[in-house]
């Protein structure tokens, strides 16, 4: 896990859309790049765990991108497991998680 959060932040170093990029480049400025990514890495982490617990709804749009992600996810789960879960298919695991997602409390 600590390695994805690792991977994630450098990644959002280097997009220059991402949310934590602005920020995590002053950083950089003043420190090390690895200092920078897991200072990033927290601020993932603790954004995923404040939506976890239902503290606050991101604005998310249903983008392709999104779309994609989640049907990338629901491959690597397999058929059998959305089944398992209730899930029809792929398509019905999607729209499910999109309607969660932008509906959340």
């Amino acid at each position: 896990m600590r390695s994805l959060l690792i991977q994630s932040a450098q990644n959002a170093l280097n997009q220059r859309d991402s949310p934590w990029h602005k920020w995590g480049w002053k950083l950089l400025m003043r420190k090390h790049r690895h200092e920078a990514a897991a200072a990033v890495a927290r601020k993932i982490t603790v954004a995923v765990w404040h939506l976890l617990m239902g503290h606050f709804t991101p604005l998310v749009q249903a983008t392709d991108h999104l779309r994609a992600k989640l049907l990338r996810l629901a491959t690597v789960i397999g058929k059998d497991s959305l089944k398992a879960l209730g899930f029809a298919d792929r398509e019905a695991f999607v729209t499910a998680q999109i309607k969660t997602i932008q509906l959340s409390p």
